[in-house]
């Protein structure tokens, strides 16, 4: 399927894949960078621009936290979620929804959201300097057990276990893990808030 533009990767069934729009997305995003090699667009703002401030709730313990927004990446990371996960028929959009609205863990049932999901690490790294990576890394404000059931109850294919000095498990890869562009993350606690040094996030507002 050729793409001629942004504007051409609308959300499909089923949906496609990250190789298909990698090329029309970064030419859109090499066309927002300013001299210095970064989107251009990027301007800092408060929580009390967010559509809901308590997103960032997790994050309050951090002294030198700050918001930014960025139209034009925005619209390439969205796009990129727009995209199927490998290993499964479903989009990293429609799976960062599922954990977002979580699931009982008696049931299996979805609830209203209590979740929020971070996209971290080079993806939102690269898309700043005008480019994509293959790795989706993310953080979630439940635990990784809940992440799991989610992704037991919708079939999609899942490894949940411990990574680091802990008994209970942190970790949980979501799709085919032959494939670069499968999607993995840890809690919050992991590798965000107890970690020195820059963490770059984007939260994940699920409708």
């Amino acid at each position: 399927m050729e793409l001629t533009s942004v504007e051409d990767l609308t959300e499909t069934a089923p949906p496609l894949s990250i190789e298909v729009v990698t090329s029309s997305l970064e030419t859109t995003l090499r066309a927002a960078l300013g001299a210095d090699g970064f989107l251009c667009d990027v301007v800092e703002c408060g929580v009390a621009d967010l559509a809901l401030p308590e997103a960032v709730a997790p994050w309050k313990s951090f002294q030198n936290l700050k918001l930014y927004r960025s139209a034009a990446a925005t619209q390439a990371l969205s796009t990129l979620l727009k995209c199927a996960a490998p290993g499964t028929a479903s989009s990293f959009a429609a799976i960062l929804s599922a954990v977002a609205h979580g699931a009982n863990a008696a049931t299996l049932e979805p609830t209203q959201q209590q979740n929020f999901c971070y996209l971290v690490g080079g993806q939102v790294r690269d898309v700043l300097r005008g480019v994509l990576s293959s790795d989706i890394d993310f953080n979630y404000s439940c635990d990784a057990q809940e992440v799991a059931l989610v992704c037991v109850n919708h079939r999609w294919p899942t490894k949940y276990k411990c990574i680091g000095p802990t008994d209970t498990p942190n970790y949980v890869l979501i799709g085919d893990e032959s494939c670069d562009t499968y999607l993995e993350g840890f809690d919050i606690d992991f590798n965000a808030t107890k970690v020195g040094g820059t963490t770059l996030m984007v939260i994940y507002l699920a409708g």
